[in-house]
């Protein structure tokens, strides 16, 4: 929050008194003394209000030989502050009241600022560049970093729309922890370090690419309809509703972990980790697992057909506290799992007859492991249980 103040030089005068009244230009509130001919109020001058009107007047202070200049007439100005809502695209010129100061974007208008992708370009030549609002946050045209500068989106009350791309980014962050994230078609995500997104619900319909870590988590759902894919990091999706891929869709991290993690997913797409671990997990401590041929409502149920869209070196099922995992029907990890991993927080029991085929197979338990009949076609397999009663 802060008023800048410009004024004309006056002959013979050996300093400046700058004068700020309230919006009616009656009550003066403060009082201070400058010299040169530009001061910037800020608020260790006068505790602003944020985008709030006041008046100012200068008054040139004499020499020994020469009188003071009469006040100035006042004139109104509105501090400045963070945007009430920030649109990004090309459609106009910069907010002329906006700036970048400290590396974040401050205005002076009531309502929407806008800020063009050159300025941020701008912005990222000597730093990083941030946007921050209590309102929504609408990036409509293509950003291009140029260089390699974090760009960092923040709403505190409402929604961030990519509408355009962003890349040539270290990295990126949006977080709206009272509104939701979406991307359309164009709006994609390229960095070459992290990228993280932390709001209510999030909807990717364009790629998301790193080389670095990528962090989705969303208290609502979160739909991932377009790849989602760190080339040399790890990748994790977390959602407080349902985790949903869409069919063509790949959420992969070829040189570390994917972990997915959600009391609900539909898989449609790939969960892909080249050499590390696949994990899937409910969000809900005591949440049980199926692995059955339809969903129930009260675990998190994976389809047989989700779990062999999965290419991993490890596929690590599991949940903690006093959750149970059934498997009703079985499926086959041929040339896509080398280690599946099952993990109950409590009891692990199979239908009889079920047949998983997988290379490796490790079972732990926290209570009992019930496998009857063939059980698992593996040419390794590995009990752990909590209680005595083990049958496979």
């Amino acid at each position: 929050k802060r008023l800048d103040v410009t004024w004309n030089p006056v002959p013979n005068a050996s300093s400046y008194t700058i004068k700020l009244y309230d919006a009616t230009g009656t009550n003066e509130l403060a009082t201070v003394s400058t010299t040169g001919t530009t001061r910037a109020l800020i608020e260790s001058d006068f505790n602003f209000a944020e985008l709030a009107m006041y008046t100012v007047s200068v008054q040139a202070i004499g020499g020994v030989n020469y009188q003071d200049s009469t006040e100035s007439s006042r004139t109104s100005a509105r501090t400045r502050g963070l945007p009430q809502s920030i649109t990004v695209d090309t459609a106009g010129a910069d907010d002329a009241t906006g700036s970048w100061i400290g590396g974040i974007w401050y205005t002076a208008t009531l309502g929407t600022s806008r800020v063009t992708p050159s300025s941020i370009q701008t912005q990222m030549v000597s730093g990083n560049a941030t946007l921050q609002t209590a309102g929504a946050i609408t990036i409509s045209s293509p950003v291009t970093a140029g260089t390699s500068r974090a760009l960092t989106l923040t709403s505190t009350g409402s929604n961030i729309a990519l509408n355009g791309s962003v890349s040539g980014l270290a990295s990126f962050q949006a977080t709206c922890s009272s509104g939701n994230f979406t991307s359309n078609a164009s709006g994609s995500v390229s960095a070459s370090g992290a990228v993280s997104v932390q709001c209510q619900t999030i909807t990717a319909a364009a790629a998301i690419q790193t080389a670095g870590n990528i962090s989705l988590s969303g208290s609502g759902n979160l739909t991932a309809n377009a790849n989602v894919t760190s080339s040399s990091g790890s990748v994790s999706l977390t959602s407080g509703g349902t985790l949903t891929t869409a069919s063509g869709a790949v959420v992969s991290a070829v040189g570390g972990n994917t972990a997915l993690t959600a009391d609900s997913m539909v898989l449609g797409g790939s969960t892909r980790a080249s050499t590390g671990i696949v994990t899937l997990t409910p969000s809900t401590t005591n949440r049980s697992i199926n692995i059955a041929t339809t969903r129930d409502g009260s675990s998190l149920s994976l389809l047989p057909a989700e779990i062999e869209r999965v290419s991993a070196d490890t596929l690590r099922i599991s949940n903690g506290g006093t959750g149970d995992i059934q498997i009703f029907t079985g499926f086959d990890l041929t040339s896509k799992v080398n280690k599946l991993a099952i993990r109950a927080g409590e009891h692990l029991t199979a239908n009889s007859g079920v047949v998983v085929v997988v290379a490796n197979l490790g079972i732990q338990a926290g209570g009992d492991i019930d496998w009857p009949g063939t059980g698992g076609n593996a040419a390794v397999i590995a009990l752990s249980a909590g209680a005595t009663a083990t049958t496979m």
